[in-house]
């Protein structure tokens, strides 16, 4: 005869193991793994949900990251690099995310760079300056993909000018990542007025510098105020520059080589 009761009691069992790990449950939550234990058929409506209640819920790490990234750069990847890493957005998703929401508002917009570089230059060039004009566009229409070279050489350019720092490659490149994901939300702003005139476009360089300037300022520890101050700017610039020149030199050697 069959034990009713005992096929019972081992469903009840099953169904106290997170359907993930298979770790023993007795919550709303695995503890090992942290899934939910009441899980439905998936569905759209689920994966949505998920969605914007990770990215856009008022009290999810990203709309608590960008707020605080534009007055307190610095807390936020102390705090981050210190152990706080559920509190935030880490700095490579917090890049990737912002960069997705800037080619997202610049479809909407209808932001061309190719265009509006070309709306600034109607100059008869030669071959040689093609060339190198031809790169230039190929820069500014990829632009946004090259940026993933910004963290990198913010982490050594710091490491020159603020070689006593206690901070590693990894928590510099840290450092990098966010300000990268800042410097396009920043963008948003020229693309936007781009459309009313091309050339406030190139505002995007000389108001990241600026925060730039700012978030290394205080984010490095120095005695001298006005020091740091000329150092976070030295920072800023040829961080920036380093980026801009080795993007270059890549889509230089593409146009050379795949044109």
């Amino acid at each position: 005869m069959i034990n009713l009761s005992f096929i019972l009691r081992l469903s009840m069992e099953d169904q106290r193991k997170c359907k993930n790990c298979g770790s023993a449950i007795s919550a709303k939550f695995c503890p090992e793994c942290g899934q939910r234990t009441k899980l439905g058929r998936l569905s759209v409506k689920e994966i949505l949900s998920e969605f914007l209640s990770s990215v856009f819920n008022i009290d999810a790490p990203f709309p608590k990251t960008l707020s605080r990234m534009f007055f307190k750069p610095h807390l936020i990847i102390k705090e981050f690099i210190e152990g706080r890493r559920k509190s935030y957005y880490a700095p490579v998703k917090y890049m990737v995310l912002c960069l997705f929401l800037n080619l997202l508002l610049g479809e909407i917009v209808g932001f061309d760079p190719i265009e509006n570089q070309r709306s600034m230059d109607s100059r008869t060039l030669d071959e040689q300056s093609r060339l190198g004009y031809q790169a230039g566009e190929f820069l500014s229409k990829y632009l946004n993909y090259f940026l993933f070279i910004l963290p990198f050489s913010m982490a050594v350019v710091a490491k020159i000018f603020f070689w006593k720092s206690k901070y590693n490659f990894a928590e510099r490149t840290a450092l990098g990542f966010y300000l990268a994901g800042q410097f396009i939300v920043i963008s948003i702003v020229p693309i936007l007025l781009s459309r009313l005139e091309p050339r406030l476009f190139h505002l995007m360089f000389p108001l990241s510098i600026l925060y730039f300037t700012y978030a290394i300022y205080n984010f490095f520890g120095m005695p001298s105020k006005l020091g740091r101050l000329f150092l976070s700017l030295l920072t800023a610039f040829f961080s920036f520059f380093g980026y801009i020149f080795t993007a270059y030199l890549i889509a230089l050697f593409i146009i050379l080589n795949w044109s």
